[in-house]
């Protein structure tokens, strides 16, 4: 799950000072102390890091042990899958110097895989394969944002930002050499805290920690001949709700 988050700020009221030069004391209280319009309407962010699924995955792990699949490799597998890699984009005009309004983008990566024996519980057969997810979550939505300075340097913000929108979801299984797709999309919420720090006038550097929470009620499975959907009972919902540690580069233009 990847890195970095910048702002870049430009500022609209600068003052003229004693040789001609420009102050930064309009940039300043206009951001930090919301007295004059914003200097800067719109923030690019570029985020990414890493992450886990809070789901609970016992029953997941039992249906594989009773596979065949010894607990310790049914343990690996799960805590493999459960790690995201995770990669977002985001965009705001600000409607005064601490609140903005805007779109979010967000994308997930998930993989787990082994090859092995199972056992088909037909007191027969063993069967020799792969079992294997790659599970791509996409996530578009719109958003507010709000920030504000700290510490005497002026340099330093906090930031808080929530989102709604829809979840995209897809998962290219393959079990026991068995490929088969399984998507489906539903509703979601997106929350983030955490702080920047400018590295110049126009951008700063961030590190945040945020709550992803989505679940899908039904699926559509592809068996790569037909389709059939899927509406999953309560407690058997597939569960994409994640915590991530993200850092972002921040853009204000």
């Amino acid at each position: 799950m990847l890195l970095f988050s910048a702002s870049i700020v430009v500022a609209q009221n600068t003052q003229a000072v004693g040789d001609g030069g420009r102050s930064d004391n309009s940039y300043r209280s206009a951001t930090n102390k919301g007295q004059q319009s914003a200097p800067s309407r719109f923030r690019f962010e570029l985020n990414g890091g890493t992450g886990i699924l809070t789901g609970s995955t016992k029953e997941a792990k039992d249906v594989l042990t009773q596979m065949g699949v010894s607990r310790s490799q049914a343990n690996s597998y799960y805590s493999h899958l459960v790690s995201n890699r995770t990669i977002g984009l985001n965009a705001h005009y600000f409607i005064n110097p601490r609140y903005a309004l805007g779109i979010d983008y967000q994308f997930y990566y998930n993989h787990a895989g082994f090859t092995g024996n199972f056992d088909p519980q037909d007191g027969y057969n063993m069967l020799y394969g792969k079992y294997s997810e790659y599970i791509y979550t996409n996530y578009a939505g719109l958003s507010t944002l709000y920030r504000r300075s700290f510490g005497v340097s002026e340099k330093w913000f906090y930031t808080m930002h929530w989102s709604l929108g829809m979840v995209f979801y897809r998962d290219e299984t393959s079990i026991i050499n068995i490929p088969a797709l399984i998507t489906g999309n539903a509703f979601a919420t997106s929350l983030s805290a955490g702080a920047e720090y400018f590295i110049h006038r126009r951008i700063s550097l961030g590190a945040k920690l945020s709550a992803f929470t989505s679940s899908l009620h039904s699926v559509t499975i592809h068996d790569g001949q037909s389709s059939q959907k899927m509406t999953l009972e309560k407690g058997q919902y597939e569960n994409l709700t994640r915590i991530n540690v993200l850092l972002s580069c921040n853009i204000y233009l």
